[in-house]
């Protein structure tokens, strides 16, 4: 992946958020959903308001098609 500054990425499964690191570094907008509220707190506490973190299910993801470059 070549994620490009200011591209909207989200990361479906986040777990604890850390692959959002890697995008963040290169000035994109970081969305990840996990089904785990546990594992989300454990994001929000690495990456705080840096990072939009949703609870949500991989299989019934809350956006419209085309809402993320990657």
């Amino acid at each position: 992946m070549a994620p490009h500054a200011s591209e909207r990425i989200l990361d479906v499964g986040s777990v604890q958020g850390d692959n959002l690191q890697f995008f963040q570094d290169k000035w994109c907008s970081v969305t990840g959903i996990d089904a785990s509220a546990e594992m989300l707190k454990i994001a929000r506490a690495k990456h705080g308001d840096h990072a939009e973190l949703i609870l949500a299910q991989a299989e019934d993801i809350p956006f419209s098609d085309n809402e993320f470059d990657m």
